[in-house]
């Protein structure tokens, strides 16, 4: 037999072949469909050689018998054999998408074969397929799905999304927001759109990865972006992030400076807690241990709250006040105890003596009455929440110690304070200086007035 008519024949099997394992699958009979295939087509035909709707057809009853790690491997071996791409009609991408999709839902469990470098290129290269197939929903799909089976890992793959970031940007996606509802719910939940959960999953990647300026740059690229909006309160974590990396690059005053704006839309203890760390390292002992004093009444007593009890330790004992750092050193000791945590090398030196019946909310219950008698400040002025702000002394009515002047925040607000309030060397207190401060409202002369209690340099 010539050659010729030797291949026609072996397309015609093959195509007779090919039918047949096509009909099984589509009757659900998987079991047979691949007996067929390794039987009959497996020992005659080089993979690379199959057409496409074959290879899907094999991948499917793979899929459909839990053998999904082997459907994707079988894909990818046959890819690389004949060139990624070649003549793949839009049918076969779908549904190559589709099956990495169930593969990576966290109930399959999936893990890297022998294929792992390849997976990254052919997920990215499905991601821009869909798109330029205008399947954004799949695109969005296999692309969020990949990057949450990455930082899901025992060891999350922070690399490997930054990478993916990298390859995929967020043009890619639409800024629009998923609109949800809920069965017995009226109102619908409005999500984070896919531009939104893009830039979140690349901030934290670089952030954990200690990757600073990069994440800097993310940062403020996300707030450039010009979103209509930003869901669970992820422009407040934004700011953390690039106040925090602001702080581990050393730039201390652009750190509090962030820090101080956060507080302004959230003031929750453990934010406090980050400042006042910042305000320790900057000197400002003082403002520390404010913040230290609020966060710790700022929701009560919780184990959660060691590392901020051994702050106000460090903060007490830099204050030149050993009693007092000892006894919040004591605290932190007491609450690792009762949550059978080690005592960390920085507490081991510390005088801790239990008493009988003291529990670490009785330790924490004496000390507040400690802190709250000596709060003289706050027993002056009507008991309200103060406000935290940061702006520029515009000017000054009198200068020397006993001066006095008004500062301007960035909304117009002006706020009057007396050289004596703040924590600034009056020579240094000038009409252009930017300061942080915290301050009430009070009526002076049938007028509402914003009055500083305390004021520090930025």
């Amino acid at each position: 037999m010539k050659d010729d008519q030797w291949n026609e024949e072996m397309e015609r099997k093959l195509d007779a072949l090919s039918a047949s394992v096509i009909h099984l699958r589509w009757q659900k009979e998987y079991d047979k469909a691949l007996r067929l295939y390794k039987t009959e087509i497996f020992p005659a035909f080089n993979k690379h050689l199959l057409p496409c709707n074959l290879v899907s057809a094999i991948a499917d009853c793979l899929r459909e018998t839990h053998q999904t790690a082997a459907a994707i491997e079988f894909v990818t071996v046959y890819l690389g054999l004949r060139g990624f791409y070649t003549n793949l009609d839009k049918k076969f991408l779908i549904n190559l998408t589709w099956l990495y999709c169930h593969a990576l839902k966290p109930e399959a469990k999936f893990k890297y074969g022998s294929t792992h470098p390849q997976h990254l290129e052919m997920i990215a290269s499905l991601v821009i397929k869909m798109s330029e197939l205008n399947e954004g929903k799949l695109q969005n799909l296999l692309f969020f799905r990949y990057i949450d089976w990455l930082t899901a890992q025992n060891e999350p793959h922070w690399q490997e999304v930054v990478e993916m970031t990298n390859r995929i940007g967020a043009a890619q996606f639409s800024e629009e927001a998923e609109v949800i509802t809920i069965e017995g719910k009226s109102k619908a939940i409005e999500l984070a759109g896919p531009k939104e959960k893009w830039f979140m999953f690349r901030i934290k990647a670089f952030y954990t990865l200690n990757q600073y300026d990069d994440c800097i740059v993310a940062c403020k690229e996300a707030f450039d972006a010009d979103m209509n909006r930003f869901h669970y309160g992820n422009q407040i974590w934004i700011s953390r992030y690039l106040a925090r990396c602001y702080m581990q690059t050393g730039r201390i005053k652009e750190a509090i400076h962030g820090f101080e704006r956060i507080l302004k839309r959230k003031n929750d203890w453990f934010l406090q807690k980050e400042l006042a760390d910042l305000y320790l390292q900057d000197n400002q002992t003082e403002r520390a241990i404010e913040l230290t004093t609020d966060a710790c009444m700022n929701g009560g007593h919780t184990h959660y709250k060691v590392g901020l009890y051994e702050l106000l330790g460090n903060i007490h004992d830099k204050n030149n006040q050993p009693k007092e750092a000892n006894d919040w050193r004591c605290l932190a000791i007491a609450v690792r105890l009762e949550q059978n945590c080690k005592i960390p090398t920085s507490l081991r030196a510390v005088d801790y003596k239990p008493s009988a019946g003291m529990t670490a909310q009785n330790h924490y219950n004496q000390l507040i009455k400690s802190l709250k008698g000596n709060l003289s400040e706050k027993a002056k002025f009507p008991k309200q929440n103060p406000l935290h702000e940061t702006g520029v002394i515009t000017r000054i009515l009198h200068p020397e110690e006993n001066g006095d002047g008004f500062i301007t925040t960035s909304d117009e607000r002006s706020v009057y304070f007396r050289f004596s309030q703040t924590k600034i060397n009056a020579a240094e207190i000038v009409v252009g200086l930017e300061v942080s401060f915290k301050a009430i409202e009070n009526e002076h002369k049938g007028k509402k007035l914003w009055r500083a209690l305390s004021v520090y340099k930025v």
